[in-house]
C-alpha cells in the first residue's frame, strides 16, 4: 500500500534583508570592492566596543553577506582595521588559524596510561589573538562551559551601533 503525501503550499516569503528593494537576491560582484567596504565599516567600531559578523553585514545592506564578512577578516592584516572588534553573534571570539598552531604547539601531550583531566593545573589556558587585543582595549570575558566558550561581559553594552541601522535584540 502506498500513502502520497501532498505538500501543503509555500508561504509567501517574508521581507528580508537579503535581497533588494526589487525582491532580487544581493549579488557580491566585485570581492576586492566589498572587502574594501567592510574593512572601512570596520574602522569606525571604537576602540573598547565590539560588534558581530552580521552586524556588519547589515550595516553594509544585507544579513545574508555576514560569512563573507568574517571571510574578508580572516585574511586581514592590515593594522589598521581594527579586525578584532568584530566577533561572533554569541559575543565570544573567534579563533585564527594561528591562534590553532600556537595551541597545538604549547599543549602538553597527556601521558597514555592516565588521562589528563580538564581541572588539572598544568592544563594550558589557550587564550586568541583576537582576545588578547580586545582585553588591551578594556574588553573582559567571562568563562562559558569550556575555556573555548569565553564570551564578552557586558555584551550587549559593549557593542557597537552603527548609525541609521537597527539591530535584533539577541535572545
Amino acid at each position: 500500500r502506498t500513502t502520497t503525501r501532498h505538500a501543503a503550499p509555500a508561504p509567501a516569503p517574508a521581507p528580508s534583508n537579503h535581497a533588494t528593494q526589487d525582491g532580487k537576491p544581493r549579488v557580491i560582484s566585485d570581492m576586492g570592492e566589498f572587502t574594501d567596504s567592510v574593512y572601512d565599516l570596520v574602522k569606525t567600531v571604537p576602540a573598547g566596543h565590539v560588534t558581530t559578523y552580521g552586524d556588519v553585514a547589515e550595516a553594509l545592506g544585507s544579513k545574508a553577506v555576514a560569512r563573507h564578512v568574517g571571510w574578508a577578516l580572516g585574511k586581514c592584516w592590515d593594522a589598521d582595521v581594527p579586525w578584532w572588534r568584530v566577533i561572533n553573534s554569541a559575543g565570544c571570539v573567534s579563533f585564527r588559524a594561528s591562534d590553532i598552531a600556537s595551541k597545538k604547539s604549547k599543549s602538553k601531550k597527556p601521558s597514555s596510561k592516565k588521562r589528563k583531566r580538564d581541572d588539572d593545573k598544568d592544563e594550558v589556558e589557550t587564550v586568541s589573538q583576537q582576545e588578547t587585543l580586545l582585553a588591551a582595549e578594556g574588553v573582559t570575558f567571562e568563562t562559558q562551559g569550556n575555556m573555548q566558550k569565553r564570551r564578552v561581559r557586558d555584551f550587549d553594552d559593549l557593542r557597537y551601533q552603527f548609525p541609521d541601522v537597527e539591530f535584533d535584540e539577541q535572545v
